[in-house]
């Protein structure tokens, strides 16, 4: 709550390696990005305990402006759990580092963000050449 108030023009929200051990409770952060995520650009979550389904659920229907999205690492999430990234249509960049992402979830990811200049899928287990 404090924070909110604080960020209500924030455009780039790091989090990357923040949220292990419970510092940061997943529903706090749902709570914060209804609250400032509309003017977000950039989010990154890279090996984030706090990336969860639900959390990406919020993102998705909050940040509205979201060019750049990082998840490297987010062991959290599986392959289904994707899916709700298909609904962005704005990305310019997305990182998928070493996660569950599935190939046909990658392809309409594609489909429906033309702009997307930046897509890694190293380390990605589920995505065949």
């Amino acid at each position: 709550e404090w924070l909110s108030s604080r960020c209500e023009n924030l455009a780039v929200l790091d989090l990357s390696w923040c949220g292990n051990y419970g510092k940061i409770k997943p529903s706090a952060l749902q709570s914060f990005i209804e609250t400032c995520g509309h003017g977000l650009t950039t989010l990154r979550l890279d090996n984030c305990h706090v990336a969860t389904p639900a959390v990406l659920e919020t993102v998705v229907s909050h940040c509205l402006s979201l060019k750049d999205l990082s998840l490297g690492n987010c062991h959290l999430l599986n392959l289904p759990d994707f899916n709700i990234l298909c609904s962005l249509e704005s990305l310019e960049s997305l990182n998928l580092y070493r996660t569950m992402v599935g190939h046909t979830t990658i392809v309409t990811i594609l489909c429906n963000n033309r702009r997307l200049k930046n897509l890694c899928l190293a380390g990605c287990p589920n995505i065949d050449g």
